[in-house]
């Protein structure tokens, strides 16, 4: 059972990676990629284009369906702390999935705004769909 999980994770892992859109991949300022875990891979990059992509690929939900999240949009830095621009969220759905039930604290990211949150510039590890990620 346990080889089958890691094949699952793996096969997360490369569908998460091949599933790339516009956004220039040659330089990554910032990257967290989730820690092994049995429920989800997530990797967050952020572009030296000023651009971010943010993917999750959820296991073993509703059964043993996959499915895939994918979020992208723009990022700033400002007083120690990187801001993300999500323009497809609403407030309560940055909540549910960037902090996924964790405390505030926890996580390492505050909504400032409908579609803005930010975290620490040092941070190392964030929590990001219920999943630690930890910085690259």
């Amino acid at each position: 059972m346990k080889i089958v999980k890691f094949y699952l994770i793996l096969l997360s892992v490369l569908i998460i990676s091949c599933a790339s859109k516009n956004i220039s991949k040659n330089n990554i300022k910032v990257h967290f990629k989730s820690l092994a875990n049995d429920f989800a891979a997530v990797d967050m990059a952020l572009y030296d284009n000023n651009k971010f992509e943010l993917k999750t690929a959820v296991l073993e939900m509703h059964g043993n369906e996959e499915y895939i999240l994918e979020h992208e949009g723009i990022w700033t830095a400002a007083d120690s702390n990187y801001i993300l621009i999500i323009k497809k969220f609403k407030k309560e759905q940055l909540m549910e999935y960037l902090f996924g039930g964790w405390e505030h604290e926890e996580s390492g990211f505050e909504i400032i705004s409908q579609n803005k949150v930010k975290f620490p510039i040092d941070k190392e590890f964030l929590i990001i769909n219920n999943v630690k990620c930890q910085k690259q």
